[in-house]
């Protein structure tokens, strides 16, 4: 029956609507006591580390701009070099570019070319100096490196420095690695100073070693010349 039934008392839409709005308030209420939480303990924290974190933005912000500032400069350094290597005519002009632009690969290259001037022109204590800073200049490229080594070897003997240059000379004479037609040389300038000093068992020898490198090119001929300058034993 219908009298049996029994009904729920249904709320007023106006109740479901303040019981809506308080359980806003409310939710809005904590949002703002969170709020608030976190801005204090974030205060706390930056009263307590204030200097730390400064110093911290500083260093980095320091950072960021010299590494910027290192790309800029490095940049603008690469096309001045540029520039300048470009315009290099006299061998003043190329021993200024060096002195600037020191330990840079083209001034590396121009070092060896300074160098080699100064040995055409018979300075060879200045020469045997270029070669050396050529060398250290060029010491990732291999074959240049060995040349300014061969460079360095010579004009230190011909400036006087002959215990000095030759221990390079045996060096590269030595090492399996050095390029064929510089070990050649280094030996060949060896031999002639052995051939000067009359040592000529030493002489001999260093010939003979010529003749085995691979690819010694003309000293093969040059130290046939020196064998058969060699004074015959009686």
């Amino acid at each position: 029956m219908v009298d049996n039934i029994h009904k729920f008392p249904s709320k007023k839409a106006e109740d479901i609507h303040n019981e809506e709005e308080s359980k806003v308030v409310s939710l809005e209420k904590a949002l703002v006591e969170a709020e608030s939480g976190i801005e204090e303990k974030l205060l706390e924290m930056w009263k307590k580390n204030k200097q730390t974190i400064i110093y911290a933005l500083i260093v980095l912000l320091v950072a960021a701009l010299g590494f910027e500032g290192h790309r800029a400069y490095a940049k603008y350094r690469l096309i001045t070099e540029k520039t300048a290597f470009s315009k290099l005519s006299t061998l003043e002009e190329k021993k200024l570019f060096v002195k600037k632009y020191a330990g840079s690969r083209l001034s590396g290259f121009i070092l060896l070319e300074v160098a080699g001037e100064c040995y055409n022109n018979q300075q060879y204590e200045e020469a045997a100096t270029y070669f050396e800073k050529a060398s250290l200049s060029l010491k990732d490229v291999v074959v240049l490196n060995d040349r300014a080594q061969l460079g360095f070897g010579v004009a230190s003997v011909l400036a006087g420095n002959v215990s000095k240059g030759k221990a390079v000379l045996e060096k590269l004479s030595l090492a399996s690695s050095t390029l064929g037609a510089i070990r050649a040389e280094a030996t060949y300038e060896l031999a002639i100073l052995d051939f000067e000093s009359k040592d000529f068992e030493s002489c001999k020898q260093r010939i003979k070693a010529i003749e085995t490198i691979p690819y010694a090119g003309m000293f093969v001929q040059k130290a046939s010349v020196l064998r058969d300058a060699i004074p015959q034993q009686k």
